[in-house]
């Protein structure tokens, strides 16, 4: 349990998991920009229409889950000692990677909840997206 712990806790693993959620957001922020109908209309406890078309759907309830683990799959094609350590067939690097990519998003807030404690600074939440 020791080594799969250290094996986790590698710079590389955080460097997969930091790219992959970083990517993610600012694709997310770049086509929501260029289409804003691809944005939620409303959460799930509103009474109104969630999503304006079936682009919309498909594109926050799957392209937007898919992407992180995607992106991350493909950093396990790059054969690189500091990402992957003595993994050495690219099979396995793409497995191990997109396993990373699926958990960027608690990683991703586990490391800027521990920075901001180590900091001294509250991390604080961005900003529900808005609905205009």
């Amino acid at each position: 349990m020791d080594e799969l712990l250290s094996y986790i806790l590698r710079p590389g693993v955080l460097t997969i998991a930091m790219v992959a959620y970083i990517s993610t957001m600012l694709l997310r922020r770049v086509v929501e920009t260029a289409r804003p109908d691809m944005k939620k209309l409303a959460g799930e406890m509103d009474h109104a229409k969630m999503y304006g078309s079936k682009a919309a759907v498909w594109w926050n309830e799957v392209v937007l889950y898919a992407m992180p683990v995607l992106i991350a799959g493909g950093l396990g094609l790059v054969q690189s000692d500091f990402l992957h350590g003595p993994i050495e067939t690219p099979g396995a690097r793409v497995m191990f990677s997109c396993g990373i990519g699926w958990f960027s998003g608690m990683i991703y807030k586990a490391i800027r909840k521990g920075l901001g404690g180590k900091l001294g600074a509250t991390p604080s939440e961005p900003p529900p997206p808005s609905s205009t």
